[in-house]
């Protein structure tokens, strides 16, 4: 797959705080890219280098696009919209900043892509939800091959973050937009995101493929048993697992087991078995464990 941005060693110093060390990553074409990681982390610092809005201490980007007016968008922080004008209006608006002509064909089009009333509603009065769609409307005037969403999904509600979520992987498929979303709700980008970057002060900690990240996770079985008392060393010697005892009727068996055997076992030891389940990891969990990591080193 093509590259479309490669990021080389860049670095970010305000006074004595160093905000990025030595960053590296790379954003290929067609990617819905999850760029993870806590609030203070980085994430919008690096998007400020590469949407041009601030100069790096040290390294480079070089993007692999168009050049042209529009091919690559962003909402930064927030959406930059005029509220005391209609969704129309805002969009007449950026297109005239972008120098359009026969304008009023597209704009219905791009109101109807983001599924927005064309009506007399100052953006004033949208929802954040109908805020953020509205952004996203005004970049897709310029005919962008790249957009970058610093955390599209923060302060929405369920049905805001569905919307979004079902937008961006709409114009990802259909129109081939290549996607940056920073996000530290790690629940949406699950959803949506085909290739991860983790980082944490300052650092990349790593760059994955979901599906890789999906098939490395790991699996662990949680079992619900009338009394947990003087079993785990047991299991852990007939299993060859670790046994993690979380109360007087609950464990979590943390590998790949035969979940069957585990059940016959435990009848044997006269015990009852109320339920047992297989956990993979979340994402959440991966990205705890990389912070550990890090926290350890």
């Amino acid at each position: 797959m093509d590259e479309l941005l490669r990021i080389n060693n860049i670095s970010m110093k305000y006074g004595n705080l160093m905000v990025l060390k030595n960053v590296n990553m790379t954003i290929h074409k067609g990617d819905i890219y999850g760029f993870v990681g806590r609030n203070g982390a980085g994430k919008t610092t690096l998007i400020r280098v590469i949407t041009g809005l601030i100069n790096p201490c040290s390294g480079s980007y070089e993007f692999n696009l168009p050049k042209r007016l529009g091919v690559m968008s962003g909402i930064v922080e927030a959406p930059a919209i005029k509220e005391n004008l209609n969704g129309y209006e805002n969009l007449k608006t950026q297109a005239m900043l972008l120098g359009l002509k026969d304008y009023e064909a597209k704009i219905e089009e791009i109101l109807k892509i983001v599924e927005l009333p064309n009506d007399d509603k100052k953006a004033g009065n949208y929802s954040l939800g109908m805020r953020q769609r509205l952004a996203i409307a005004c970049l897709l005037l310029g005919n962008p091959e790249f957009m970058i969403l610093d955390e599209p999904a923060n302060g929405l509600d369920p049905k805001g973050m569905k919307e979004i979520r079902e937008l961006i992987i709409r114009l990802n498929k259909e129109r081939g937009i290549t996607f940056l979303i920073s996000s530290h709700i790690l629940s949406e980008l699950d959803k949506m995101a085909t290739t991860y970057g983790f980082i944490e002060n300052g650092k990349i900690m790593k760059e994955i493929d979901a599906v890789d990240l999906h098939n490395v996770g790991k699996v662990a079985y949680a079992f619900k048993v009338s009394d947990t008392s003087n079993i785990k060393s047991d299991i852990e010697k007939v299993f060859n697992v670790n046994c993690n005892i979380v109360n007087e009727n609950y464990f979590i068996l943390d590998n790949e087991i035969d979940p069957i055997a585990v059940c016959i076992f435990l009848k044997g030891r006269g015990l009852e078995i109320f339920s047992f389940e297989r956990k993979k990891e979340e994402l959440e969990d991966y990205f705890i464990s990389l912070l550990k990591g890090e926290e350890e080193q």
